[in-house]
């Protein structure tokens, strides 16, 4: 039945795809639908089988006294109908009536073999009318007396339903007076008695009531005849222990909830932190990719699961692939990589670093970056600087490649002091005309 789904009508079980059931008992499965349900007159107890028992009866009891009363008015009018005919005949004077009406006669004894056909068949009539009549009046009896029977079998019904219900109310009234005193008896109890556990445990030591009412007879007993403490100042320290445990057991309580509303806070307040990362993880890749383009530099970003697990965050981390002219992806720390291509890396990972949506560079420090680098890396990678739009400081060592000051907008030129002299040169300075 887990698997039967109760829907208000029809209608609605055939929007559902499983076996269904209406409240009608109109229920449809894997093998077709049927009507299930029982009607009310087919109920074997109960009062809704005598409600719909008695309902029947009183609509064929209806249907008896209608046709009865049909009968009667047929009886009615075939009874007048005969009066007029008597009277009409015994009205006659028939001598008279030869003589002075004979060619009448002579007109009606030519119409006599029809009228008599009439009379013979109204004649039928009348006497199926009259056993109609006897019938319907002995259906209308039968029908009374059977009417008369329910009702006093309904009323029988209603007496023992009465009684029943007295005897109910009283058992009611009796089970109420229990369950009070149960209730009374339990509020006086201890909360440890009310424990399931232990009610088990009392159920499989004590089999019977009488068993506990033995062993309460027995307590009571022994409680008359012990030695028990009574000394006041013992009594006093055993209330003041019991306050100080339930005191303790406040404070254990207050502290538990306070424990667990800081546990909610701090689920909060790491479900933040991971949506902040996650938030700064995508746009650090988005960073990263920005500036490969750049670059001329495809990059492709691999972002981690950021899971509320201390192991997965333990473990997260970005994967990262480059690929320098279209030569085909590598990693980080792919030995194959120039160091001009070294360079590019580590600068595209740093600058990324720094840009937020505020402020789409930051600021970077670089200690001789074109180090070590072919005059070709030296201009991809002033290039690249240039392009990103960030402030820089550079150190460089003195060199005749002027490409390396490309992307500098104000150069600063030191020297050491000169032996023999006490202070070194002053630093000369020069600035980028910037066009307008």
């Amino acid at each position: 039945m887990n698997r039967v789904s109760r829907v208000a009508d029809v209608a609605a079980g055939a929007k559902e795809d499983g076996d269904w059931i209406t409240p009608e008992g109109y229920f449809r499965e894997r093998r077709g639908a049927r009507h299930i349900g029982v009607p009310q007159r087919d109920f074997a107890f109960g009062e809704a089988a005598r409600q719909s028992r008695l309902l029947d009866l009183r609509a064929t009891l209806t249907g008896l006294n209608q046709r009865i009363i049909a009968g009667e008015e047929q009886l009615v009018a075939a009874s007048r109908d005969i009066a007029a005919l008597a009277d009409y005949l015994s009205g006659m004077d028939s001598i008279a009536q030869l003589a002075s009406r004979a060619d009448e006669f002579a007109a009606l004894e030519a119409q006599l073999a029809t009228l008599e056909a009439s009379v013979a068949e109204h004649g039928a009539a009348l006497a199926d009318a009259d056993s109609a009549c006897r019938d319907a009046e002995s259906r209308h009896s039968d029908a009374r007396l059977a009417h008369d029977r329910v009702c006093q079998r309904e009323q029988d019904s209603l007496n023992r339903q009465a009684a029943r219900r007295l005897e109910a109310e009283q058992a009611r009234r009796s089970l109420r007076r229990l369950l009070a005193e149960l209730r009374d008896s339990r509020s006086r109890l201890p909360a440890a008695a009310q424990d399931a556990a232990y009610v088990a445990q009392l159920t499989e030591e004590f089999e019977t009531a009488a068993d506990v009412r033995h062993e309460i007879h027995y307590l009571e007993e022994k409680l008359a005849a012990g030695d028990w403490e009574c000394d006041e100042a013992v009594l006093q320290l055993k209330d003041k222990l019991q306050e100080d445990l339930s005191a303790l057991a406040r404070e254990c309580q207050r502290r538990q909830a306070e424990v667990e509303r800081a546990a909610g806070l701090t689920s909060d307040a790491r479900e933040a932190y991971l949506g902040k990362l996650r938030a700064t993880v995508r746009a650090y890749g988005s960073n990263i990719k920005r500036l490969g383009e750049l670059a001329g530099i495809g990059v492709e970003v691999e972002l981690p699961l950021l899971s509320n697990d201390d192991t997965a965050l333990a473990q997260a981390g970005l994967t990262l692939k480059f690929n320098f002219d279209q030569k085909g992806m590598m990693g980080m720390n792919d030995g194959e990589a120039s160091g001009g291509q070294q360079v590019m890396k580590s600068l595209i990972l740093l600058i990324g670093l720094m840009m937020d949506e505020a402020n789409p560079s930051g600021f970077v420090f670089i200690d001789e970056p074109f180090a070590h680098l072919d005059i070709f890396n030296i201009d991809r990678v002033a290039g690249f600087l240039k392009a990103t739009e960030a402030q820089y400081l550079i150190t460089t060592p003195n060199t005749h490649n002027i490409n390396i000051f490309a992307p500098s907008g104000l150069t600063l030129a030191t020297r050491k002091k000169r032996p023999g002299e006490q202070w070194a040169p002053a630093i000369l300075q020069t600035r980028r005309r910037l066009e307008a």
